[in-house]
């Protein structure tokens, strides 16, 4: 039976769990995480998905996911999903060293594995046994083993010394030193023969809690320390919590105060690459009579049977020194003393370290295909380190000869397996190996080479459905680009479906039985909807589907609309109404274009290019009165414009006239007045019927009509039986079929004046004998203009 690989994906909490890092000999490179405070922190988890053949002949699994569940002590799950379904997966298919499975749920292709870790600061194995799992076609998985970093040991307390005023606490790990995970100095109580003593600060350097005391301690005091959890948790790297303490006797080391300095404290070396070893400690906490002025450093070639001098006195009271220009390999004991005015004080602790030398050579490296797309790498560690190992260079060549490119510059682990993924089916490589310290790289292993299996190709990418030119109302162009990987064998067509809702799909093409990569679906209506999914097929069979593309043929512009009509709305505009088109031929109509014509013209123009309005009226404006129009109307939709509609047409209603112009008035003698005009410039559209003529005696203020229609379009009118001498004012207004138009402006005569009459009631009375008084009254009338005398005649 061919076997089924796994496939894997890690995710690594950031929070403080157990699991604080992973060996993953699925991905491309062992990728281990680093515990909190290390070089690379994760702050989030790190994803990354496998890319196998959907058509391939065995399953793989898609994802697996780690995750706590439980306390940071207890337990972790692992899910694990299939790429298809599965069956018989079952607890006892899977092996854990340094943990057990307790569970495993699940169907089909997702599962949930919980493991109960060992407490250790190590690796979890898990191995799931081949054969027992088998896909829906009987093809049963091969063996796989992943290995897991995992950190859930508390944090152990060793010991405690007091010197003075300083309280060192000892772990026997390094302790997160970051200030939320610092203990305040309220969670430490020291008694002191009894009595408690408070800690003024707290400081933690990788292994050590350092407790500053209030007050300094006698020698041969009597010290106990507790310690109660507060807000900062003390806990190492991965976040477990040291335990808490009751009483914990403290090593009294103080001494009585001498001339000299005490020891230097906390003296560490480390080697820096393979010729330097940088010592670092701590000033002593009794620096004697006088301030200490610097260190005498010694060193020890055989384990400090013997010492030599290697300054005797940094004068500098800096505590750190690099001893440098050495020989790979090299292991020295370091020893240091404080000096005063007094002279050099009590050696410090022991410290040793050893400079790094490049690595030898990785054996047995074997190179072993796992599927289409995956080989494995194993090899064994040189059996000459020179120094802690801390990763692997790999190198590849298409030829194992030459032209080699890096895979891993450094998989910064120290595990001997890697999985160089993503591989296209039929790919033939050859690896080498070199081992990683931090003296540089070693010596490069033996070459080895695997070629992965054939399988069907990969899916066919950027398939795109569009409307096919001149066609493209009834016709749909499919285009792809052939899949990255043929699968180890030539393409010699591809299967295409379609569908309409694109939940079920109907075979389009079983095979093109050409490697071209465009394909033209025809006979479709307008505006209509598909969804299509492309297939390559070589020898091996018929690989997966590429993306689903949607096509649409192409709608058209809308048919034209309907029972168009036009009526007027008095003297000025026209309205137009008409019905939406039966066919808006796959868009919908989003406005109307509409155009006019005068009835007697032949020449259309555009009065709205676009209603932007479903609205199936529209109001022409602004017109003159007794003006036929005719017009057309055509659909718009997201295509374009549709037909223009039948023909309809009306005119405007008349209006009044406009007021007649150039009124004259001019008196003809003493009773008539004759009154001339001009007809309106503006008939309104109708013919003049007649006008209106209107007088007043008092200056405008009343009018009263003289007469109400002439009946005639002849614009004279004559006023007659007028007083003499008598002023009338006068105002014309024309008239047709609509009514009565405006006043003409005003004009004014004035009739001739005639002689006055006689006057009246003429008396004659003797005055005397010489004279005869006469009296009259004036005459009732006085012709028009005013009596300027009176002739008077006598008769005997």
């Amino acid at each position: 039976m061919t076997p089924i690989h796994l496939r894997l994906l890690r995710l690594i909490p950031a929070a403080a769990a157990a699991l604080c890092g992973v060996v993953h000999s699925g991905n491309a490179g062992a990728q281990q995480g680093l515990v909190r405070g290390a070089e690379e922190e994760e702050s989030a988890p790190r994803v990354r998905l496998p890319s196998h053949p959907v058509g391939a002949a065995r399953p793989t699994v898609e994802r697996w996911e780690l995750r706590q569940t439980g306390d940071v002590y207890e337990e972790f799950d692992v899910r694990i999903i299939w790429s298809e379904d599965v069956e018989g997966f079952r607890l006892s298919d899977i092996d854990v060293d340094d943990g057990r499975a307790t569970d495993l749920i699940g169907s089909g292709d997702r599962y949930t594995l919980t493991i109960e870790p060992d407490e250790i600061e190590g690796y979890v194995t898990i191995t799931i046994r081949a054969g027992g799992v088998e896909d829906e076609d009987g093809e049963e998985n091969a063996e796989e083993e992943e290995r897991f970093r995992i950190d859930n040991r508390r944090p152990e307390f060793e010991d405690a010394t007091v010197d003075g005023d300083e309280l060192v606490m000892v772990y026997h790990e390094d302790l997160d030193e970051r200030s939320a995970s610092v203990p305040s100095p309220g969670d430490f109580t020291v008694e002191v023969e009894g009595d408690d003593v408070d800690v003024d600060d707290v400081e933690v350097d990788r292994d050590e809690v350092i407790l500053t005391l209030e007050s300094p301690v006698e020698p041969d005091d009597d010290v106990r320390l507790s310690y109660d959890h507060g807000i900062g948790l003390l806990q190492d790297e991965a976040g477990n919590l040291a335990e808490e303490l009751r009483r914990e006797r403290v090593d009294n080391i103080t001494k009585q105060a001498t001339g000299t300095p005490g020891p230097p404290r906390s003296l560490t070396a480390s080697a820096d690459g393979a010729s330097v070893i940088e010592l670092d400690w701590r000033e002593p906490s009794d620096p004697g009579d006088d301030d200490v002025t610097g260190y005498r450093i010694e060193y020890s070639t055989d384990a400090g049977d013997t010492w030599q001098t290697l300054e005797a006195d940094t004068d500098d009271t800096r505590t750190s020194y690099r001893d440098a220009r050495l020989s790979p390999g090299t292991t020295r004991h370091y020893r240091v003393a404080a000096i005063n005015r007094h002279g050099t004080g009590a050696w410090s602790n022991v410290a040793d370290a050893t400079t790094s030398r490049v690595p030898g050579r990785p054996t047995r490296l074997t190179a072993t295909a796992r599927g289409t797309s995956r080989i494995e790498l194993d090899w064994t560690a040189p059996s000459s380190a020179g120094g802690l190992i801390t990763g692997y260079r790999i190198e590849v060549s298409p030829t194992g000869t030459g032209r080699w490119t890096v895979l891993e510059t450094d998989t910064e682990s120290r595990t001997t397996r890697y999985t160089d993924t993503d591989l296209d089916p039929g790919t033939r490589r050859y690896y080498r190996v070199a081992a990683i310290n931090a003296a540089g790289r070693g010596a490069w292993s033996s070459v080895a080479d695997a070629t992965t299996g054939a399988t069907a190709p990969g899916a066919p990418t950027g398939l795109s459905a569009v409307p096919s030119g001149l066609g493209g109302r009834t016709q749909i162009l499919l285009t792809w680009t052939r899949p990255s990987s043929d699968g180890g064998g030539a393409i010699t067509g591809y299967r295409i479906e379609v569908s309409a809702n694109r939940i079920s799909w109907t075979t389009l093409e079983a095979n093109t039985s050409t490697a071209g990569t465009s394909y033209t679906h025809g006979g479709l209506a307008p505006a209509t909807t598909r969804y299509y999914r492309v297939a390559a097929i070589n020898a091996e069979g018929t690989g997966p589907y590429s993306n689903v593309a949607t096509g649409r043929t192409n709608a058209g512009a809308p048919d034209a609309p309907g029972s168009l009509r036009a009526r007027a709305d008095g003297p000025r505009s026209i309205t137009l109404t008409w019905e939406a088109p039966t066919n808006d031929n796959g868009a919908r109509v989003t406005g109307y274009r509409i155009r006019a014509r005068l009835a007697e013209e032949t020449t259309w123009t555009t009065i709205r290019g676009n209603t932007n309005s479903t609205a199936t009226t529209f109001t022409h404006p602004r017109l003159q009165p007794a003006t036929a129009w005719r017009y057309q109307v055509a659909a718009i939709n997201s295509v374009g414009v549709g037909p223009w509609s039948l023909e309809a047409g009306t005119a405007t209603n008349p209006d009044v006239p406009s007021a007649p112009t150039g009124l004259t008035a001019q008196a003809v003698g003493t009773s008539r007045i004759d009154l001339v005009w001009r007809a309106p410039s503006n008939t309104g559209g109708a013919a003049i019927l007649g006008y209106r003529v209107e007088a007043s005696s008092d200056g405008g203020r009343t009018w009263r009509i003289i007469r109400s229609n002439t009946g005639s379009r002849v614009g004279y009118y004559s006023h007659r039986n007028l007083q003499p001498a008598t002023t009338w004012h006068y105002r014309v207004s024309a008239i047709n079929a609509a009514g009565l138009g405006a006043a003409s402006a005003v004009a004014q005569a004035t009739t001739d004046a005639t002689l006055p009459g006689a006057p009246r009631n003429l008396t004659a009375n003797a005055d005397g004998t010489s004279e005869i008084d006469l009296s009259w009254q004036r005459p009732s009338s006085d012709g028009g203009a005013a009596v300027t005398g009176y002739r008077v005649e006598v008769s005997a």
